[in-house]
């Protein structure tokens, strides 16, 4: 939720340069969760930054915060996961 919620700040903002850095995070972890399309979004949108293609990433952003949320509304209501969750407010 946190990256989530820093990548729409920064985007609201139009500041590309910790954008970039955003995404390059949302990147990594949803590689390293075996999300490889979300990565891939990711991945587009921190080189359309890197090259300045702002255009590019106000219409593909949208795109990238949508598959996002439904990723992680689906973790959400894996009982594993929610249970974890759970614990971790304890």
């Amino acid at each position: 939720d946190e990256l989530e919620s820093q990548a729409q700040q920064l985007y609201e903002q139009a500041d590309w340069k910790n954008y970039v850095i955003t995404v390059h995070g949302i990147k990594g972890a949803m590689r390293s969760i075996g999300a490889i399309e979300l990565a891939e979004i990711a991945r587009t949108l921190e080189f359309a930054g890197k090259e300045g293609r702002i255009d590019f990433i106000r219409d593909n952003h949208g795109n990238l915060m949508d598959e996002y949320r439904k990723l992680f509304g689906a973790l959400r209501q894996n009982k594993w996961i929610a249970a974890a969750k759970k614990e971790e407010r304890k």
